[in-house]
């Protein structure tokens, strides 16, 4: 059991260390990439990424204490050891599939949608395949790790962020269409969203 820990807690750490360490490097160039509920957008776009990012952060809060409780923080049933390995296997999945998106975008990448900023429309390496990988990332984590510790708090959560996700990729495909017009529209009908 205590590899599991070990293993879950590394592919958090990686997972969300990618996340930050991408935040910092795009301030350091002078580029607000954390753009959640902030910035002119319609209003309803506020309101969900506002949620987003509180159930975001809630969720990594209860992914952190299920692993520091020693995986017993109100978890259904005892985790069965080959949905342990087959949960390591889809979180970390989750997590390379993630930090190649995030490379993927360059400098491009934002976290929420800001019109203010102009960027470029990235359709090369991993997004040839798939319009969103960073979403299917976190959503493999949180899969990952809810086969891994099956707690009420990190199931309700996961569920909760992946709706949010889905909702948040709706609005930036949106926005994206508006803003690239023909461009996106192509790159819509040649490519899978997820």
């Amino acid at each position: 059991m205590r590899i599991f820990l070990a293993v879950a807690f590394a592919m958090l750490t990686v997972f969300y260390g990618i996340y930050f360490a991408k935040q910092v490097a795009m301030r350091s160039a002078g580029i607000r990439p954390d753009r959640l509920g902030r910035g002119e957008k319609p209003r309803r776009v506020l309101l969900s990424e506002r949620v987003l990012a509180a159930v975001t952060v809630l969720t990594a809060v209860g992914q952190y204490v299920t692993l520091l409780s020693g995986g017993r923080f109100l978890l259904l049933a005892a985790p069965h050891p080959a949905w342990q390995v087959a949960g390591s296997v889809v979180g970390t999945v989750g997590v390379l599939y993630f930090a190649v998106a995030v490379s993927a975008m360059k400098t491009n990448w934002r976290a929420g949608i800001d019109a203010g900023e102009r960027t470029e429309l990235v359709e090369t390496g991993i997004y040839r395949f798939s319009r969103n990988p960073a979403f299917v990332g976190f959503d493999l984590l949180y899969a990952g790790f809810a086969m891994m510790w099956p707690s009420w708090p990190v199931i309700v959560l996961s569920v909760a962020a992946a709706i949010l996700l889905h909702l948040q990729v709706l609005h930036e495909e949106e926005y994206l269409t508006a803003r690239f017009g023909e461009a996106y529209r192509a790159y819509r009908r040649r490519t899978l969203r997820y």
